[in-house]
């Protein structure tokens, strides 16, 4: 379920589009890589950050950590509003959430 030929930021301001927030909130179950790249794409990081973690750390089980924080953005806390609707993401992946809009996933890897 990739984001292709769909309108992401429809206005100047680069809020993300309804389209993208159903496509995020409505991902596949267990194709979680997949949407956090195309969740990467959307992210406007001159508003915080959003990134695969990368520290002396391995990979726990084969989950990746990403780190996220939206800059106190509202099109960015869109995008997490979106996730956490995805109820089979949040549950999988959501490991904790700061005040301040902070969030850490630990995301499994895809079958194959």
């Amino acid at each position: 379920m990739e984001g292709g030929g769909v309108v992401t930021h429809p206005d100047d301001e680069m809020y993300p589009s309804q389209e993208v927030l159903a496509m995020i909130a409505a991902w596949r179950f267990g194709e979680y890589p997949a949407l956090m790249r195309f969740v990467e794409e959307q992210w406007i990081d001159c508003y915080g950050f959003f990134e695969q973690s990368t520290g002396k750390f391995e990979p726990f089980n084969g989950e990746t950590p990403w780190k996220c924080a939206t800059g106190g953005w509202s099109g960015n806390e869109s995008l997490i509003d979106a996730l956490r609707d995805n109820v089979g993401f949040w549950w999988t992946c959501w490991e904790c959430s700061v005040r301040g809009g902070y969030y850490e996933f630990h995301v499994p890897e895809e079958a194959s």
